[in-house]
Parts: C-alpha cells; structure tokens; sequence
C-alpha cells in the first residue's frame, strides 16, 4: 500500500504529456496496435511487452497518459511485494519487509512509474520472474511451477532482449542452490527452458516472417556491441547514440591526432559505404547496422584487448552512476533532481556492498541474486552503459541493502541487551559471531 500511494501521488502530480523520445516511439506503436493495425515497428523497437501494456489501457480507457501511468504505478507496487516475497523466501521475514519498504520508497522506481520506459514493465516481469524462481528453490516445485516461471523468465526477454540471460541465471541457481537430487534439478531446468521457449519462440517466428532474420526478441545487439567498444567510444552514457557520421561521431573524430584520424576516416569510409548498401538492400537500420558493425568491433577488440579492458571498466562506472547524461533536456534534467539521485543512490550502494558481503556466507541460498545482479552489470559492460540501464536490477540491490540494515538493528539491539555484561567482560569483543539477520537453515536440513 505505501509503494501504491507514493507512486499514484507522484503520477496525479504529472500533465498528460510525454517527455523523452522513447515514449513517443513505444506510444506510437501502441496506438498501431490499438487500432487494430498490428505491430507496426522497427527491427529495434520490436520488444512487445510495453507497446501492448499500452495498447490494451488505450483500447480499454482511451487515450489517456495519466490512466496508463497509474497502472505503472500499480505494476511498481507489486514489484516491491514481489521483491519483498522473494527476500523472504530467502532471508526471513525481516529481510523481506525492509527489502519491500526500501523498494516502495525508492525514488528512481518512483520516478518511472511515470514515464512510457520499458524499465517500468520490465522491472515487474522480472521480480515476478525472480520470486517464482526463489519459490521454486527453496519448496518442492512441481513441473508445472518451474513452466510457470520459464514463461515469466520468457514475458522478462520480450520486455527487454539483454534478459534472455535470466535464463542462464536461473537455472544455475537452482543447479547450485537447490537441496533436491541433481536429476530432480536438471528436469526442473528443462521445464524452465521449455516454458521460456514456448513464450520466446512464437514471437521469434514472427520476427522471421516479418524481416526474413531469425531475431529471438529485437535487434540491435551488434550495433549496441560495437557503440561500446568503437574507436571512438568512451565508456560513457551517450556512447549509447553514436553512429557513424552523426555530430556526436564528427567530434569525437576531430579530437584524434591528425595521422590516427586519417586511419579511422578512411576505414569507416569503406564501413559507411557498407552500411549504406546494407540499409538500401535490408529498409531497416538496425538490422543493416547489426549486420556489418558486429564484425568490426570484433576486430577492434582483437586489436587493442586492453582498450576493451578499460572501457569495460569505466562501462561499470558509468552504470553505477547516480545519473546519466542524456542528449534530451527537459524538467526532469535539473541540478536539483540529479542531486536529488546522488544523494538516494550512494548510501543504498554502500549498504548493498555491505550487505552482499554479509550474505556471502549464505551465498547458496542469495546465488539467484547474486548472478542476476553480476550478469546484468557484465553484459553492460559488453555493450554500452547508462544509468538507466541499471534500474532493474536496483531492487536487488536493495535486498542486499536490507540483509545489512537487519544485521546493523539485531546487532545494536543485542549490544543493548548484554550492555552491563560487556562492560563486566570482554568477552564480547573476542567473540566473532556471524549477523543473526537470517532465518535457521531448515531448508539446508531438508
């Protein structure tokens, strides 16, 4: 209930308008499908969760933004009790209630529940995802329980094609969490896979037919590849835009030593050539761009591995950022509101950094958390990198956040409590004991 209120004041609080370009191409296709025209999009924009959320709230209230927003704000409260659930499955009750607390009051998952981003769908399929999968960890699932979560893992990827390695994640937590008989976990992994294909491939077909590429969810992996391991590429947010001959590419060209610029311009003269009779030939520019930049940045890597090195490296740091810069600048781009982001994002950091330390002596039981959180940030640090991206991963975050502020309350109570005795002995300061924050390993028993 806080999560809901504070979201639906936030949304009340906004115009009937849109703000950022991703909103007007996902709300264009919407309209499409709400017309009953179908799925009119390109290549790169064929990630269809987000589009028919909208369809559907537009076919069922009309137009409207506002009404479209308070059901982000509803999918945003139930991704703190998902979270919150899937906590507490794996930590305890205490762990559970401040992970959904912290969820519900988080300002940036706030601030989406008001904006037309997939992250605003994508982070509730994923904690769905993610509490269906903890469930299946640590109770004796049935087949059909471990189908259910593969088609919530599969709903996850067409929201967002980087998620396909929920899959991996998942089925490697129960692989190394799980207490049941290996053969019980790899038939478990199998049902996994076959729910996730049965959701995935039906649309990978379509995409087949459509643009003659077999395209699991979406394009845009070669060209995302290469903006991030360019030449030209700084491991900063707006490598994310660059393409050969925008103004972004011209001046990050004109600050390369003359004899290097000579060497790159002619290259990417032939590269540019290419790209050109690719888009006339395949009429869509991702799948053009996909096609012919993947193997140059191949060829860039193999070149200077330790470039790719340092720019996976400064692609961490600008993920972990408090806020990107962005070529678009509107209301919400203000001085006040990034520091508004700093100052709610770092001390979250510093107590999941904390709390994941804390957890690593449980890490059978957190391996579902733990992989989700280090295969987004490494895939990231493969492609291209931005605050944004983030997000989805931040209730996570938070759950780590909550196994150190649980330890820190039961750890100062219990120094309340036996007070007059410490004073009397130290012995309290030569005993070590581990953070009483979870629950007795009964589960580990079974």
């Amino acid at each position: 209930m806080l999560a809901l209120v504070v979201r639906v004041g936030w949304v009340l609080s906004l115009g009937d308008a849109l703000s950022w370009p991703d909103e007007f191409e996902f709300t264009d296709i919407a309209h499409h499908l709400a017309a009953g025209e179908g799925y009119v999009a390109d290549s790169f924009r064929s990630n269809p969760v987000l589009p028919a959320y909208l369809a559907v709230m537009f076919r069922l209230f009309g137009e409207s933004y506002a009404v479209a927003r308070l059901g982000q704000a509803l999918l945003g409260a139930l991704t703190a009790v998902l979270v919150g659930r899937m906590a507490m499955l794996l930590a305890g009750p205490a762990v559970g209630l401040t992970s959904a607390v912290l969820v519900a009051l988080y300002l940036p998952h706030v601030y989406l529940a008001g904006v037309f981003y997939v992250d605003s769908v994508l982070m509730f399929v994923l904690a769905l995802a993610t509490y269906l999968a903890a469930w299946t960890l640590k109770r004796h699932a049935s087949l059909w329980q471990a189908l259910v979560c593969g088609g919530a893992v599969g709903l996850t990827a067409l929201t967002r094609p980087l998620f396909l390695l929920l899959l991996p994640v998942v089925a490697l937590a129960w692989l190394y969490g799980s207490r049941a008989r290996w053969s019980r976990r790899i038939v478990l992994c199998c049902a996994l896979v076959t729910g996730s294909a049965a959701v995935v491939l039906p649309w990978t077909a379509r995409n087949a037919r459509v643009f003659g590429r077999v395209i699991p969810v979406s394009s845009g992996f070669g060209t995302k590849f290469w903006q991030g391991n360019t030449v030209l590429a700084n491991g900063g947010p707006f490598d994310r835009e660059l393409m050969v001959g925008s103004a972004d590419w011209e001046r990050r060209l004109a600050r390369l030593p003359a004899a290097e610029r000579r060497v790159v311009e002619a290259r990417y003269a032939v590269i540019g050539r290419q790209l050109q009779e690719s888009e006339a030939e395949l009429h869509d520019r991702y799948l053009a761009s996909d096609e012919v930049l993947l193997g140059v940045a191949l060829d860039e890597i193999r070149a200077d591995p330790g470039r790719a090195l340092r720019l996976a490296l400064r692609k961490m740091a600008t993920l972990f950022s408090p806020f990107s810069g962005t070529y678009t600048h509107n209301a919400y781009t203000s001085r006040r509101l990034r520091l508004l982001a700093a100052s709610t994002f770092y001390p979250m950091l510093i107590l999941a950094a904390v709390g994941a330390w804390l957890a690593w002596p449980r890490r059978r039981q957190f391996a579902l958390v733990y992989l989700l959180v280090a295969g987004v940030v490494a895939a990231y640090t493969v492609l291209n990198a931005c605050t944004r991206f983030r997000l989805p991963i931040d209730p996570y975050l938070l759950v780590f956040a909550a196994v150190a502020l649980v330890a820190a309350g039961r750890r100062l109570q219990a120094a309340r409590r036996h007070a007059p005795r410490a004073e009397a002995s130290g012995a309290a300061f030569r005993r070590r004991p581990s953070p009483p924050c979870f629950p007795p390993r009964v589960a580990d028993a079974r």
